[in-house]
């Protein structure tokens, strides 16, 4: 929307960019309180790493962050933490000695299976009244607004 085009007065309140900020927030607000109604004694920041981690072979943390938008030293004190609770392992990655590939162990494996379901079913919750055709919409207008975001930084 251009600035000529934009509602006069303008109510920042309403804008797409106020909302999906809110949206946002409440979004990681609610995964942290299912996180914690399960006694899961993870973050939902955690959470994205052991799912990302169980969808793969294994990756390096190189890979994991930035994805995520996360910092190198964030993603290193997440992954310790995870390390701590026998959840993940680090492997030496064997072509580049100054990385490790990052593997979840089988607690933590079983970990992601047990929790898995109700955060599925906490999300679809979230996206009642909604179509398929609607949510894939929905997410095709984010990857766009996001690839604009990228791109007006990168000028």
């Amino acid at each position: 929307m251009s600035p000529k085009t934009m509602r006069y007065p303008y109510d920042p309140e309403q804008s797409a960019s106020n909302l999906i900020h809110r949206l946002g927030r409440l979004i990681r607000q609610g995964a942290a309180q299912y996180l914690v109604d399960q006694g899961a004694g993870v973050t939902p920041e955690q959470w994205g790493l052991l799912v990302k981690l169980a969808a793969s072979l294994g990756a390096t943390q190189v890979s994991l962050a930035d994805p995520l938008l996360k910092d190198h030293a964030n993603i290193t004190r997440m992954l310790d933490g995870l390390q701590r609770r026998g959840l993940i392992r680090r492997r030496p990655n064997p072509g580049d000695r100054r990385s490790h590939h990052i593997h979840l162990t089988d607690a933590g494996r079983e970990f992601v299976d047990d929790l898995l379901p109700g955060v599925l079913e906490q999300k679809a919750r979230w996206f009642e009244g909604m179509n398929q055709a609607q949510l894939d919409q929905l997410v095709e207008l984010l990857k766009l607004l996001e690839a604009n975001i990228r791109d007006a930084d990168n000028d």
